[in-house]
């Protein structure tokens, strides 16, 4: 809602016509460009990552991150930079990365399922499942891949029903609370694991 009122007040202002028809006009155009922008930018980045499978909401989320900064920097830019280290790292090992999202605890199990036998590692941001999936949890006891869960948030310091996490059980290690860095991090300790066997 910033970005499209900062766009409109700057059209309104160079129009000169401040008028309470023309100012919602100029906002209703603005937000169907600014939609069509986001929604762009979302599909771009998606295909950079070589995401092969996104739904359209998230997308338009993705999309959202260009006009969204955090400790002065740009969160999509950064978002891209972390998926990109990580495949470095992975390309330094020799392996190879998967990037996969879903909103679907049962699309989670699956995944986590068909990595079983080809998969070396996880890194698992299990947001919200966190705190209730018995289902993740024993999906990851099944495959006995090395996983580390990551949560951008601290969650030491948010509600008290977010300081229990059934996963954790199954993971070699949490990161917590270090923002995106905590995937980087992640494969860190990955790698320090996998190439220690």
């Amino acid at each position: 809602r910033r970005e499209v009122a900062r766009i409109a007040l700057e059209k309104l202002m160079v129009d000169g016509r401040i008028q309470p028809g023309r100012i919602e006009e100029v906002v209703n155009k603005v937000t169907k460009e600014l939609d069509e922008s986001i929604m762009k930018i979302g599909d771009e980045a998606i295909f950079q990552l070589g995401i092969n499978r996104m739904n359209r909401e998230l997308t338009r989320l993705v999309g959202t991150l260009r006009y969204r900064y955090s400790y002065g920097q740009n969160v999509l830019q950064h978002s891209m930079e972390v998926a990109t280290f990580a495949g470095i790292m992975a390309a330094e090992l020799g392996a190879e990365v998967e990037i996969y999202q879903s909103n679907h605890e049962g699309d989670l199990v699956d995944r986590i399922q068909a990595a079983y036998g080809r998969i070396d590692g996880i890194v698992l941001n299990p947001a919200a499942y966190t705190h209730t999936s018995v289902a993740l949890l024993d999906a990851l006891k099944a495959v006995e891949i090395p996983t580390v869960e990551v949560h951008i948030s601290d969650l030491s310091k948010r509600e008290d029903f977010r300081q229990i996490s059934y996963v954790r059980a199954a993971c070699v290690k949490t990161i917590s609370g270090h923002g995106l860095q905590g995937y980087l991090e992640a494969m860190d300790v990955l790698k320090e694991l996998l190439t220690c066997k």
